[in-house]
């Protein structure tokens, strides 16, 4: 998942049901298209590399789609544990 981290589209193949990443952003679907991929074949990475070849040009938005939503999870340790102090404080 580094390269999803740093932006970029990820292909899976289809024994990643301990990912948690990768099965939270397989349901994602941005403007660009999916960001995590499942590839059961050789074919299918063509496939998706021939896509990725075509949208080459949109690969500063799609960076920022990917990125932005990463953000959204940004500093959660701090408000779990946060949270877990509040709790405690009212105990």
């Amino acid at each position: 998942m580094e390269a999803l981290a740093a932006g970029l589209p990820v292909m899976v193949g289809p024994f990643h049901r301990n990912n948690r990443e990768a099965l939270f952003y397989q349901k994602k679907n941005y403007s660009s298209g999916m960001v995590v991929q499942v590839v059961h074949s050789s074919a299918d990475v063509a496939v998706l590399l021939q896509r990725m070849k075509k949208q080459q040009d949109q690969i500063p938005h799609i960076k920022e789609e990917i990125r932005a939503e990463i953000g959204k999870n940004r500093h959660s340790t701090q408000r779990v544990l946060s949270a877990i102090e509040k709790v405690l404080s009212e105990c």
